[in-house]
């Protein structure tokens, strides 16, 4: 077991000393519901008061993500109406996510959560989320927009998506499963939980392996990644028929990536040459990733109307991604980013990063981008039930500490291709690409008020969050960092949103749903004083309304929305094909509108059979994100805008159909998935093969059989009819969707 597991449960086990004292004081009383159903860790209280939320909800269960085998969180997601996904290296090794047309790069305009916790390495400081859950210690998800902007922040102009972690089950049990596919895909994992009265565990440890799709001209090296992920849990808690009852539980998470990925994509008619080419420049491109979460939580129940949970949490990230950046003729040095956009006109640039040109001996430069991210905090949420007014009230306040950094020291290096080899050509001064520390402080705290007078229910609320960003940057001259830092600047931002949501039964399955809410992100720590003098926070008014319908065998939701920003912000990244510099860019006014279609029924209920189940789910969204005003802009995704351009990376219309046949004993299930094209810059007009990723239409299948007791035999196909598409133009050149992918193995659960 690597040195840094070790490390971890050596804490884990030192905290459970104290558990005994935090649970010593209950008394007798009430039974409490399983300890996988309990509403603590849900940012929705759970499947079956999804019906229930004022505003649009979806939670994915395990066995709609263990059906398909999907690893990979864009292909789970892209079947959730109003969810926006750009995929970059058709793995799903690091998600651009967003909602209801807000931004997507590196996820960094949702709130992303782990059972309830902040999961993005920096959330605030340095917000893009350049690491990501791993799928197989994630039992289910919740997908909730609009109602979500008063409990979950700080970014709360779009939505929140929270992952829940493989419970500690309530008798003992497990699961181990092993699969090989083509790419010399290799997965194995092993789940192992119990309990007993007074006492639960869990740990799920998995091994994935992918040689990856692309290949690297003249090179044997592999474009593909290897993944350890290890999840642990204790818990300690009272009888379950104690009058105050109270657990504690410990979580550790801990992510080990090594992953030959690079931001150098293709040209366009390199792309329709061969899609899954890599030119040679890229060859010694290299992630690798560390990731390190501890998390103590304690709830208690002080009488059958009131609880408390409070966490508290740790989460570290140390990276190092080894990446071209810039190339040089000799004359001019260009951005990757720079000559993939005008391939024509940077030529013999080109010629370089394909290995058909020498160029001059420092012609290459690959960055070590090493950055260590650290975020620690305490929150807490309690809520009081009680009647009132004629209504049935819960009460809910809530409060967050928290504190982040982002540490960068990055190295430049030089290289030239010599006789088809790359060769470093001069070694850097650690610093010189990067030495600077982000860091903020925050405190965050709502109240929300849920009125429920049997058919109407009224839920008002309020957030509050108050942000201190701070950079220190002490320069390449200063490596040692043993000076005083330069461009230092501290700032403070504020914000108090209100929201209000409502829901009416017009019958036992009609429910209508309506809400305005508030929306605010803080900006992330500027460049320097003089570019943070103009910024703003984002802010937004976001409104939605629509109907919902529930009968058992039949579900379906139809919900409209419009956000209206005040300013859209956008932030020069690497990712978002910019310079890296972490500028910030006020955006301006945006409105996006759509619609959200979703529904489920299961065609048993017509054939009368009770052996036999047919699911059926579709979903379908429309989004139009338009800008409002007109600004010149250094930002790469937008340009120089004029007011009617519409924003990138949105598609018009996204829709998904899966159907299957299932059994006790076996299952069949087909998905198809349209993504309509997305322009790739701010723009209006018709969509050409210049400004525009592609549509597309992709299939995948899946089926099971329960060969021997508890046994089953699974396959599963990504991209079923190997569907060639430009998935992405960024960050450096286009590049293509995950090909045809099969997937099969073995599962035992006990």
């Amino acid at each position: 077991m690597p040195s840094s597991l070790l490390t971890s449960f050596s804490l884990s086990a030192f905290l459970l000393g104290i558990a005994p004292v935090a649970v010593a004081q209950a008394v007798d009383g009430k039974e409490v519901e399983s300890q996988s159903h309990r509403p603590h860790i849900y940012i929705t209280k759970g499947k079956e008061r999804v019906k229930d939320v004022a505003g649009s909800v979806h939670i994915i269960t395990k066995d709609t993500i263990e059906t398909f085998q999907r690893n990979d969180i864009n292909e789970v997601l892209r079947s959730v109406p109003g969810v926006n996904i750009q995929d970059e290296d058709g793995l799903g090794l690091r998600p651009n996510i967003g909602m209801r047309g807000g931004r997507v790069d590196r996820s960094s305009d949702i709130t992303l959560m782990e059972d309830g916790v902040l999961i993005a390495p920096a959330p605030y400081a340095a917000p893009s989320a350049y690491l990501f859950p791993y799928m197989e210690h994630i039992s289910g998800m919740e997908v909730r927009k609009g109602s979500s902007a008063i409990k979950y922040g700080p970014r709360t102009t779009n939505g929140a998506l929270n992952l829940l972690s493989t419970p500690i089950p309530d008798d003992f049990s497990g699961q181990v499963k092993a699969g090989y596919g083509n790419f010399n895909q290799q997965r194995a994992g092993v789940e192992l939980g119990d309990s007993s009265e007074h006492f639960g565990y869990v740990i799920d440890t998995n091994y994935a392996r992918h040689d990856g799709f692309k290949n690297i001209d003249n090179s044997t090296l592999s474009t593909g990644v290897q993944i350890e992920d290890l999840m642990g849990k204790l818990r300690f808690n009272t009888s379950k028929d104690r009058d105050v009852y109270q657990e504690i539980e410990f979580k550790t998470v801990q992510n080990n990536q090594t992953g030959n990925e690079t931001y150098l994509g293709l040209t366009m008619d390199d792309f329709r040459a061969d899609p899954n080419r890599r030119y040679k420049a890229s060859e010694l491109d290299r992630f690798e990733g560390d990731q390190n979460m501890l998390q103590a939580r304690h709830y208690i129940e002080p009488t059958k109307d009131t609880s408390l949970t409070t966490t508290l949490y740790t989460h570290k990230f140390k990276r190092d991604w080894y990446r071209l950046t810039n190339v040089t003729n000799g004359t001019s040095n260009r951005s990757i980013t720079d000559v993939l956009n005008n391939p024509s006109a940077n030529a013999d640039h080109l010629a370089i990063l394909k290995g058909q040109a020498t160029g001059p001996a420092n012609a290459l430069t690959i960055g070590a981008q090493n950055r260590e991210m650290l975020s620690y905090g305490l929150q807490s949420e309690g809520s009081l039930d009680y009647d009132a007014l004629g209504a049935k009230n819960e009460l809910t306040v809530g409060v967050r500490l928290h504190r982040d950094e982002e540490d960068r020291f990055q190295r430049n290096d030089r290289y030239q291709i010599q006789g088809g080899q790359l060769v470093r050509t001069a070694r850097g001064t650690d610093g010189n690409g990067g030495n600077m520390i982000n860091s903020a402080e925050a405190i965050a705290g709502f109240v929300q008020q849920e009125m429920d007078w049997g058919r109407f229910t009224l839920v008002p609320g309020a957030r509050y969050e108050q942000v201190t960003l701070t950079r220190k940057d002490y320069g390449s001259s200063d490596p040692a960092r043993s000076g005083a830092s330069q461009n230092i600047y501290q700032g403070d931002v504020s914000a108090i949103t209100p929201g209000l949501g409502t829901t009416f039964d017009l019958t036992d399955q009609w429910t209508l749903l309506a809400g305005v809410h508030e929306g605010f992100s803080p900006p992330g720590v500027p460049s320097s004083t003089a570019q943070a003098q103009n910024l703003e926070e984002e802010k937004s008014i976001n409104y939605e309304a629509g109907v919902r319908y529930h009968n058992g065998f039949l579900t379906g939701e139809a919900i409209a929305f419009f956000t209206n920003y005040e300013n859209l912000l956008g932030r020069d990244t690497f990712s978002s094909g910019g310079s890296g510099v972490i500028d910030v860019f006020n955006g301006g006014e945006v409105e996006t509108r759509g619609l959200e279609v979703s529904g489920g029924y299961d065609f048993a209920a017509l054939t009368g059979q009770s052996d036999y189940r047919f699911p059926t789910t579709l979903s379908y969204t429309y989004t139009d994100a338009v800008f409002q005003s007109s600004f010149a802009s250094s930002f790469a995704e937008w340009g120089n805008v004029r007011a009617g351009d519409h924003l990138p990376y949105i598609p018009k219309h996204q829709a998904a159909l899966t159907t299957g046949i299932e059994t006790d004993q076996w299952l069949v299930n087909v998905t198809g998935r349209y993504n309509g094209g997305m322009r790739t810059i701010a723009g209006r007009g018709p969509l050409t093969e210049e400004n525009s990723t592609d549509a597309n239409l992709v299939f995948d299948a899946a089926a099971e059989y329960e060969f021997y007791p508890k046994t089953r035999f699974f396959v599963a196909a990504n991209n079923l009819f190997d569907e060639l598409y430009v998935a992405s133009a960024r960050p450096s050149g286009v590049r293509p969707g995950e090909p045809l992918s099969v997937f099969s193995g073995v599962k035992y659960d006990f």
